[in-house]
């Protein structure tokens, strides 16, 4: 049957002419296809000016948020990596070392001690471990250990070692980290709930079933397994002064290897995947205190992935006295057992988690009193 005309099942129907004509665009008179108005030709595929000035600014004030909480962020990390003798003196801890040349000595002294120098013995990192009457002797590019070890002291002195490039350490390996981060796990999510046929826990709007909490743990596993060398490259330039060479490529050559290590795989997973179980299970209740309780989690697991991470590949000149690690297990019990503060070493930089969930819960109200606003909608 011709498909031009009227058809036999629609008798009493008469089609315009225009219904004739295909889908497919005809040139002008004498005039080329190519040189159409780009501007008619409909193509999804290519992003609107609209979108990527979008996508630009996203990124900038992305950028900036990470430049704004590095400061934070380099000074727990070196607070989970430090160093916290049992013995050290609290008074003596946040003292600075005098100089032997402006010590006056006693002339007139009428016993003078000739007994040999005691030989003391060095811990697994090769450092002398301080006793009770230790005074702190430390190299030059190492910041003196503070108790109560806090947020505030070790970005004092950081800033007063290091000035702002110490502080601002890694910010640009962080951006990438980040980018990365969020377009790899994107991406494992929508190839999973395409080959498993469920909904995307990224685009849904509540993903409470277990196939989508299973799509999410596998996607940010999977992302913290590939980005490993990015995030063992990042300690290694926190914890590098900035005297030493310490940018990113020179920094990922020196590492042992371009993969996740096997010693790496167990703490970089749970340090991943808890919080987003955590997450998804406390999803239901007031975002502050489900905020808290990731964080309860979460800092411990923290603290033995920087301790795993500095133990496999240690920067040669480290700012501060690196702890030890002992396992995953091993390394909590050594914490709590032989470091000075105890079980809060575990929790060490908790301030700078504290302020991330009260910013993000105060950033989560202001956009959403700015939508309400345009919307014209009331709470």
């Amino acid at each position: 049957m011709d498909p031009i005309g009227p058809s036999v099942h629609r008798p009493y129907y008469t089609p315009k002419p225009t219904s004739y004509l295909s889908g497919r665009i005809e040139p002008l008179d004498g005039q080329n296809s190519s040189d159409l108005p780009y501007d008619f030709i409909d193509n999804p595929s290519l992003p609107s000016r609209e979108a990527v000035s979008a996508f630009a600014q996203a990124q900038i004030i992305e950028y900036i948020g990470i430049c704004i909480a590095q400061p934070f962020e380099n000074a727990k990390i070196l607070l989970q990596c430090q160093l916290i003798p049992k013995g050290l003196p609290r008074h003596a801890a946040d003292a600075e070392v005098e100089d032997d040349e402006e010590a006056d000595p006693d002339y007139f002294s009428e016993e003078t001690s000739h007994a040999p120098t005691e030989r003391r013995t060095t811990d697994r990192l090769g450092y002398i471990p301080q006793n009770e009457g230790d005074e702190p002797t430390r190299p030059p590019w190492q910041i003196a250990p503070k108790y109560p070890p806090t947020l505030g002291k070790v970005m004092d002195a950081v800033w007063t070692t290091e000035g702002l490039l110490g502080s601002l350490k890694s910010t640009n390996l962080s951006f990438m980290y980040h980018i990365l981060q969020e377009i790899l796990e994107g991406q494992f999510s929508g190839i999973l709930s395409a080959l498993f046929s469920i909904p995307d826990p990224i685009l849904a709007l509540e993903s409470s079933d277990t196939s989508s909490l299973a799509v999410t743990v596998v996607s940010a596993g999977l992302a913290a397994i590939l980005l490993a060398p990015l995030d063992i490259a990042r300690t290694k330039i926190i914890l590098t002064p900035i005297s030493e060479p310490r940018g990113i490529i020179y920094t990922l050559r020196s590492l042992p290897s371009r993969l996740c290590p096997p010693s790496l795989v167990l703490p970089t997973l749970l340090e991943r995947i808890v919080p987003a179980v955590l997450q998804h299970a406390l999803q239901s209740l007031f975002e502050p205190i489900s905020g808290l309780i990731q964080l309860f989690l979460r800092l411990p697991l923290e603290t033995v992935l920087r301790r795993a991470q500095v133990s496999y590949s240690p920067p040669r000149k480290s700012i501060v006295h690196l702890g030890a690690y002992n396992g995953i297990f091993g390394t909590p019990l050594w914490i709590t057992s032989q470091e000075g503060d105890g079980a809060f070493g575990l929790y060490r930089g908790w301030k700078a988690g504290l302020y991330g969930v009260v910013g993000v819960w105060s950033l989560g109200l202001v956009t959403g009193a700015q939508e309400n606003a345009r919307t014209g909608t009331e709470f």
